[in-house]
């Protein structure tokens, strides 16, 4: 495993970026829609999810691409039902709605993007936003509840894993064909402390690219 040349690390020099780090993640397939389950497993998983809100999580994302595993540590805060900090050791992406920000911290340069609001992203998932979620195949073992996620029409499967008494997340797998996957699994969590502002997020780096038309 190869630590820190994951989609997080790459230094933002260009448009690239973006794609290289939050689009890496959407266009790969975490736009995705999962086969139904029952509205019972739906409920339970959206209530669980949202514990996280106004909480930092801590997780490790491991990504396999065409024969390189790379792996790499982020923590999330939720703030909002709709904004989050994504925070490495090199970058941090703050998403709010439609808007993304992305400030690198090697060379204080900030770029702001556009995204399309109405697609759910892994991300959001954790925030609890699962409307177009949906679960097949549910089993329990160890404490654990899996189910199985799929979207036929863009040939992505995996699974989703919470902890059976909380319903909280514990781990996800997508894989998006025999060379491309990725799993995220959270290692811990804490209360949201400080002052998260979106619209102060990097308006005192040296450098701003506004990317949005």
């Amino acid at each position: 495993v190869k630590p820190g040349k994951s989609w997080l690390t790459k230094p933002i020099y260009s448009i690239s970026t973006i794609n290289n780090m939050i689009s890496r993640l959407f266009l790969w397939g975490l736009l995705f829609s999962f086969v139904k389950g029952s509205d019972a497993d739906q409920d339970s998983l959206k209530s669980g999810l949202q514990f996280y809100l106004w909480k930092t999580v801590t997780v490790d994302l491991v990504q396999y691409q065409y024969g390189q595993t790379f792996s790499e540590e982020i923590n999330i805060s939720f703030i909002d039902s709709n904004s989050y900090l994504i925070g490495s050791s090199q970058q941090d992406i703050f998403v709010s709605g439609s808007i993304i920000k992305t400030l690198n911290r090697q060379t204080d340069q900030l770029i702001i993007d556009q995204r399309l609001v109405d697609n759910a992203d892994v991300f959001s998932l954790l925030n609890g936003n699962i409307d177009q979620l949906t679960l097949e195949n549910r089993r329990n073992e160890k404490g654990l509840i899996t189910f199985d996620i799929s979207m036929v029409e863009i040939g992505i499967s995996g699974t989703v894993t919470v902890k059976e008494n909380s319903w909280h997340f514990h781990s996800m797998t997508l894989n998006y064909d025999e060379e491309n996957w990725i799993k995220i699994s959270e290692k811990s969590w804490q209360i949201l402390r400080g002052v998260y502002s979106f619209e102060n997020f990097g308006s005192s780096s040296k450098e701003v690219i506004d990317l949005r038309e």
